[in-house]
């Protein structure tokens, strides 16, 4: 497995988030990606703002579900 610091454990694409950030007290991220590494999430945001080629050892699609954080 690779271990370098910009290796996901895995990755989930196709989705919207919801967070609790924004001027409502929460925003709805459109197009959104999640990875984690090491049982920590390492990436929550738009799928836009993934790095190319993001490598994780296990990908997953959503297919457009909503997932609270």
């Amino acid at each position: 497995m690779d271990r370098s610091p910009n290796h996901w454990d895995g990755l989930v694409t196709g989705m919207a988030l919801v967070t609790l950030d924004g001027d409502r007290g929460y925003e709805l991220l459109e197009d959104a990606a999640l990875a984690w590494r090491d049982g920590v999430l390492a990436f929550v945001g738009r799928a836009i703002g993934l790095p190319p080629r993001a490598p994780a050892a296990a990908r997953f699609g959503w297919e457009g579900g909503l997932v609270p954080r």
